[in-house]
């Protein structure tokens, strides 16, 4: 049985976002830990964790908006495209930069918000 198209997209979707707030809360947390280990307050340690995570997607937003804007300019050359497509069918690579910074952003946003919550 195929899934539709629509189904497709989704299910890459998802594994998009679960992905990136995955990789940027395990990344949020080794942040925090070290910087609670340096600083030695957890305050200070959390907000450190919040900003470079915040950067993290606001770069990689930047890197997309790069490839978008030189997308004319040279023919691209992805080498991994066959391993690429088992993990996601419908995405590009592009894609899933994108839906990976702004699930970056998201974990920022939530840490943001906790971060207030306790204060």
């Amino acid at each position: 049985m195929t899934m539709s198209k629509s189904n497709l997209i989704l299910r890459d979707l998802l594994k998009t976002l679960l992905y990136g707030l995955v990789c940027s809360a395990a990344l949020a947390a080794i942040i925090a830990i070290i910087a609670v280990l340096a600083k030695g307050h957890l305050d200070e340690g959390l907000e450190i964790a919040k900003n470079t995570i915040m950067v993290i997607g606001a770069l990689g937003l930047f890197v997309v908006a790069g490839m978008l804007i030189a997308k004319g300019t040279k023919p691209e050359h992805f080498e991994g495209k066959e391993s690429f497509r088992k993990h996601f069918q419908i995405f590009g690579y592009k894609t899933v930069i994108l839906f990976g910074s702004v699930s970056f952003l998201l974990t920022g946003a939530l840490l943001d918000a906790w971060i207030r919550s306790i204060a």
